[in-house]
Formats: structure tokens, C-alpha cells, sequence
């Protein structure tokens, strides 16, 4: 109890009334992965 951190302030909620904080939007994003080309097979035919 009585650590200190840093929030990012979102402001007050009109209904409730409650202040609006995040830790999380504070953190560094993570590194994106490259995308594979997904490779597309072909549709299945319907033979009668």
C-alpha cells in the first residue's frame, strides 16, 4: 500500500461520476510482427 505510479488522465464520467484513469496507456506499445502472405486455396467445386 502506498506505492506512487503514473496514469494517464481520461477525465471524469458523467454518470458515475468516477475519475477515469489508465496505467496501461502509458505503456510502450509492443513491436508489430511482420504479416506471411496468407496463401488462398482455391474453393471447393460442388459436383452434382
Amino acid at each position: 500500500m502506498g506505492d506512487v505510479f503514473d496514469v494517464k488522465y481520461f477525465g471524469r464520467d458523467p454518470k458515475t461520476r468516477k475519475e477515469k484513469v489508465s496505467r496501461k496507456a502509458l505503456l510502450p506499445r509492443p513491436p508489430r510482427e511482420e504479416k506471411k502472405p496468407v496463401e488462398k486455396k482455391p474453393a471447393p467445386t460442388k459436383e452434382a
